[in-house]
């Protein structure tokens, strides 16, 4: 007696498209500097592509009879376009797939460098000739048939790119007064800000030659100006109005070279004030004094970054006076999130500027002076002599000028 083989076949259920986890209409175009890490936002997707693969095995039975199991399972491949940012992106180095660290050359993809105008990506072109956008100005990756494994989802992707002004010579991030230009006076994404009524050149001098180096991202929408504040609270620096002139001046006052220049500070007094010059109304002395509270001298200052050595993540550096901890205690202040920040040596660097100006500079000085001296404007250095406060050609920067009538 004889008996026939049985097949007995088993097949997983097939994903119909692919689940789309990382596009959003309405997100701004990222800007970037320098070098950073960046997430993609998906604007086309297509020709998802399910491969079978079927396995078979035999068992062999009583009597020459026998069963043969045969399974089906898929895995998933598809095209599609990741916009990252505003452009020029000239190469992409690392990239992070979930917790995996890969190259973009391994991955097989394609990079649409954001160029105006950009030529549409060629499998686009060639398979999907209506739906061929070029994308101008939108610095993009792209995949013609990303392996997606047995999932209908790709990975969280992100990518370390090479952007605009990188400084060379080693330093990958950009200097900031070229970050602050392009963001008031670019002629795309600029804030319409002229040209010609921007001073940055001591501002220029003085972050090369300290070394403040920026990777900068912005990818959330808010004023200008207050992107303009963090790149300046990142750089020990101020805005000034004057002269019909936007002026970023530093407030180094120390000289230093570094990086191919010399930064001279402009610290000559401008005026050296005595009892003559100073105004008096009624019974109020010519210099009140106020004086920032122990409590909030700081000597225990953090600056949080993300550090390109470790994948761009979160550090805190920090800076601390022992002596004065040793004194008075330790007083931290909150970190300082200055997230342009990208090298360990600019974050200490950073952290030791802002904890100088919170610990040692504690008093203010406030004093009237008559219209002869009206040329006078913030960040001007003058002298102060007033024998009963022990004053005798004490250097004070200025902050704040108030006008009235009377001075």
């Amino acid at each position: 007696m004889s008996f026939g083989s049985t097949t007995i076949s088993t097949e997983e259920p097939k994903i119909g498209a692919l689940s789309i986890q990382s596009s959003a209409f309405g997100l701004p175009v990222p800007l970037f500097w320098g070098k950073s890490r960046l997430s993609g936002n998906m604007i086309w997707y297509g020709d998802f592509t399910p491969i079978a693969h079927t396995t078979t095995q035999s068992s062999g039975g009583k009597g020459g009879g026998g069963v043969e199991t045969r399974n089906t399972s898929y895995t998933y491949t598809a095209a599609f376009v990741l916009g990252l940012s505003e452009g020029v992106i000239s190469s992409i180095d690392r990239v992070w797939s979930n917790k995996d660290k890969t190259t973009f050359a391994a991955l097989g993809m394609t990079l649409l460098t954001g160029t105006i105008p950009q030529t549409p990506w060629s499998h686009l072109t060639t398979n999907h000739p209506t739906e061929a956008l070029g994308y101008p100005g939108i610095a993009a990756v792209a995949h013609s048939a990303f392996d997606l494994g047995s999932s209908a989802s790709l990975p969280n992707l992100s990518f370390e790119a090479n952007g605009p002004r990188q400084f060379g010579g080693g330093i990958v991030d950009a200097r900031p007064d070229e970050i602050v230009t392009d963001m008031l006076t670019a002629a795309i994404f600029g804030a319409g800000f002229p040209s010609a009524r921007l001073s940055v050149s001591s501002y220029r001098t003085y972050t090369q030659a300290e070394g403040l180096f920026l990777s900068p991202v912005i990818d959330s929408q808010q004023p200008a100006a207050q992107h303009l504040e963090e790149t300046l609270a990142a750089t020990n620096a101020a805005p000034l109005w004057s002269e019909g002139l936007l002026k970023l001046l530093p407030y180094g006052d120390t000289a230093v070279t570094g990086n191919g220049t010399t930064y001279t500070p402009a610290i000559t007094p401008q005026y050296d004030l005595t009892d003559d010059d100073f105004l008096t109304v009624g019974s109020e002395l010519p210099i009140s004094i106020r004086r920032k509270p122990t409590a909030d001298a700081y000597n225990q200052v953090q600056v949080e970054f993300l550090n390109r050595d470790n994948d761009y993540n979160i550090e805190i550096a920090e800076a601390k006076d022992q002596g004065n901890i040793s004194t008075f205690g330790l007083r931290s202040k909150d970190p300082v999130r200055l997230h342009a920040i990208h090298t360990k040596t600019v974050a200490d660097k950073v952290a030791n500027l802002l904890l100088q100006r919170t610990l040692y500079i504690r008093n203010e000085y406030e004093f009237y002076l008559g219209w002869r001296h009206c040329l006078l404007e913030p960040m001007d250095i003058v002298t102060l002599t007033h024998a009963p406060l022990g004053l005798d050609l004490f250097q004070v920067r200025i902050k704040e000028i108030e006008e009235d009538e009377n001075g």
